[in-house]
């Protein structure tokens, strides 16, 4: 068992370190959940590929892909920590905004950075992801909107972020 250092890499598990690891999979495995497909050493999100793939018989293995997996054990790797201050009137704005960035430019440009949950926490809302570059990314956005400078806190190794607008 791995021990613990007191770095907020400790908060990564096992049930996601298949992302973190930089795992290869077989071309033409896909995600049974999202429909993701890994071609030439990358995810891919094409619902025609996918379609496509399955309709030939081209996938070789079906799994639970790794943002899936993150999801589903609410196991994210970067933190965004938004006062509710910042967000009054703009918090259906904000939130869309961010979806839209999950299902728009980034969807397509790696598909395993994914939003796990938003949620309101004490003072703050609380938005997590699947990687680090995903809360970095919607941290900027947010921050120019809000005309507010986010506040990062990685990781030694860059693999988790804690951001904090305040």
């Amino acid at each position: 068992m791995k021990e613990k250092t007191g770095h907020i890499r400790d908060a990564i598990t096992n049930e996601n370190a298949d992302f973190l690891s930089g795992k290869k999979y077989k071309n033409y495995t896909a995600c049974k959940k999202c429909h993701i497909i890994f071609i030439d050493g990358k995810w891919h999100y094409n619902e025609t590929l996918y379609n496509e793939a399955v309709k030939k018989k081209l996938i070789q293995k079906e799994i639970v892909c790794p943002s899936c997996k993150q999801i589903e054990s609410n196991r994210p790797n970067g933190y965004l920590y938004i006062a509710k201050e910042h967000l009054k009137g703009k918090y259906d704005d904000i939130k869309n905004m961010v979806k839209n960035i999950e299902t728009g430019e980034l969807k397509h440009f790696n598909p395993l950075d994914r939003l796990v949950e938003i949620k309101e926490e004490n003072d703050q809302f609380v938005f997590t992801s699947t990687t680090p570059r995903f809360s970095d990314i919607i941290a900027k956005k947010i921050g120019k909107v809000l005309h507010k400078k986010p506040e990062f806190h990685w990781s030694e190794d860059n693999k988790f972020v804690k951001i904090y607008i305040r």
